[in-house]
C-alpha cells in the first residue's frame, strides 16, 4: 500500500502545498517553487520503498557504487519507511546548462570526510538538482505530517555517469547532512539500477479498489521491475556456482558486459549493462533465493 502514501505527498509537490522550516503552517512561496512544482507536474514517479529496505542492511559507497544517468529530465525516487515516513526526491537534470559550478569544500561538520577529488567541469555532462520532501505520517505511523521540503543536493555527473560530487544544502535545522544519506543512496541506487538493460519500470497491476484511489488522486506511480538474465538465478535444487568455497550471499550490483567495456559478452551474447540480483555462490543446493526487488517471472 505504499504507492497511496507515496501519491499524497507527489499531490502536495504539485500543487504546490509544502512547507519549508518557517513552521508558519503555509504554503512555501520562495522563488524556486514554482520550478519545482512545474517540474513535479512531468515527473515519472517511482516506488523505491524495496531498494530502501534494501541499502539500509549493508554499506555501500555513494561514489564508487553508482552511476547515474537519468533517463528521465524530471522524476520523483520515492519510498515509505516502518514509521509510515514518506520521502520523495525530486530529481531534475538540468540539461548541460552546467551552471554555478564549484569545486568540493572542506566539511565544517566533524562526522564527514573532507573531499578528495576535484571536479572536472570540462568533462561534466550534466548537473541534477535533487529536492527532498518529506511527508507521510509520523514515527508511530498514526498523526499526518505535512509535506516539507527538508534538503537539497546538486549532483554534478560524467559522460558515464560517474558522479563527479555531491553537494547539499541543508534546509531545515533539524535535518542534518548525515541524517539523509539513506535518502541519497535509495535516489542514486535507483537511477543506477534504470540504467540497467535488465531492469523494468513500470506500473504494475494492482487491486480495483487501491487503482481507483490512486486514480483520484491523480498519480501514477511505477515500481521497478528485474528480469533474471538466468534460470540459475531462480531455479530449485540447482548450483549457481560449483565450487570448493563455501556457501555466501553475493549483494545486488551493477555488472557491464561487452568489449567495450573491456570484457565478454554476457552468456556469450548480451552487451550493456545489468543489474545482478543478490544471490548466493558456492557449492551448495539452493531454492529460491529472495531479493528486495520485484522480478520479472
Amino acid at each position: 500500500m505504499t504507492a497511496e502514501a507515496i501519491a499524497r505527498v507527489v499531490r502536495d509537490v504539485r500543487q504546490g502545498m509544502f512547507l519549508n522550516d518557517n513552521g508558519s503552517g503555509t504554503p512555501a512561496m520562495e522563488e524556486g517553487v514554482p520550478v519545482m512544482v512545474k517540474a513535479a507536474q512531468t515527473a515519472t514517479i517511482v516506488d523505491s520503498t524495496a531498494i530502501y529496505h534494501s541499502v539500509t542492511k549493508r554499506s555501500i559507497s555513494l561514489y564508487e557504487d553508482h552511476r547515474v544517468l537519468p533517463p528521465w529530465q524530471n522524476s520523483m525516487i520515492c519510498y515509505q519507511n516502518e514509521h509510515g515516513n514518506v520521502y520523495s526526491m525530486l530529481v531534475c537534470d538540468d540539461g548541460g546548462r552546467k551552471v554555478n559550478q564549484w569545486q568540493p569544500q572542506k566539511s565544517t561538520d566533524p562526522e564527514l570526510p573532507d573531499p578528495e577529488h576535484s571536479i572536472e567541469w570540462d568533462r561534466v555532462r550534466g548537473v541534477l538538482n535533487v529536492f527532498l520532501f518529506g511527508g507521510g505520517r509520523s514515527r508511530h505511523g498514526t498523526v499526518p505530517v505535512e509535506t516539507t521540503l527538508v534538503h537539497v543536493w546538486q549532483i554534478p555527473y560524467y559522460p558515464d555517469g560517474e558522479i563527479a560530487d555531491i553537494s547539499w544544502m541543508q534546509l531545515h535545522s533539524a535535518v542534518k547532512p548525515g541524517a539523509v544519506q539513506n535518502q541519497l543512496a535509495v535516489m542514486l541506487q535507483t537511477l543506477t539500477m534504470c540504467n540497467c538493460v535488465n531492469v523494468q519500470v513500470c506500473e504494475p497491476d494492482r487491486p480495483r479498489a487501491e487503482r481507483r484511489r490512486l486514480e483520484r488522486t491523480g498519480v501514477t506511480v511505477t515500481e521497478i521491475h528485474i528480469t533474471p538474465n538466468s534460470k540459475s538465478y531462480r531455479g530449485k535444487g540447482q548450483r549457481l556456482v560449483v565450487s570448493d568455497n563455501p556457501l555466501s550471499p553475493v549483494r545486488g550490483h551493477r555488472a557491464l558486459y561487452g568489449p567495450k567495456y573491456g570484457r565478454g559478452l554476457l552468456f556469450g551474447k548480451y552487451e550493456g549493462e545489468f543489474w545482478i540480483p543478490p544471490h548466493v555462490r558456492g557449492n551448495a543446493e539452493f531454492g529460491e533465493v529472495e531479493h528486495s526487488y520485484v522480478a520479472e517471472p
